[in-house]
């Protein structure tokens, strides 16, 4: 199996914005049966995308678990490790790779213009591009019109 990357490329520069975008591509993959984990930087981040994830709808929420807990879920939440049971799509929300992310089929990267994001995705798709993934580019900065 070859990993696939697919970096999103927002125009915005805050965090939020990643976050966002990450609550809408774990529904997407929710709503496909695919099981998700989603890597963030710190707990701090993680706490808030946990928040995010059951309200950034006002009609409904993503189900969803932090690793560590009892509760079990179609997508987790961490920042330390990936959980123990298999997954089919991580969402990267840090500022570097992650350790075991070439044995999962496919990862997102979600890249703000934030100097440390872009940075770390130069990185992150130069490395990939050199070890072989198959890397696709989804530029939302420039809607089609």
């Amino acid at each position: 199996m070859v990993p696939r990357a697919d970096y999103y490329i927002l125009s915005a520069h805050d965090y939020d914005s990643r976050e966002r975008l990450a609550c809408q591509l774990s529904e997407r993959a929710l709503r496909a049966g695919q099981r998700v984990h989603i890597h963030t930087l710190n707990d701090a981040d993680m706490n808030q995308l946990d928040q995010a994830l059951w309200n950034f709808r006002p009609d409904s929420f993503v189900p969803h678990a932090i690793l560590g807990t009892e509760m079990k879920a179609s997508i987790t939440l961490g920042n330390n490790e990936l959980p123990s049971d298999p997954i089919d799509v991580l969402i990267n929300l840090g500022t570097a790779p992650v350790a075991g992310a070439e044995k999962i089929a496919r990862n997102i990267e979600i890249v703000s213009q934030a100097d440390d994001v872009l940075a770390a995705t130069r990185l992150s798709y130069t490395e990939r591009n050199a070890a072989g993934w198959e890397l696709h580019r989804h530029d939302l900065r420039h809607p089609a019109q």
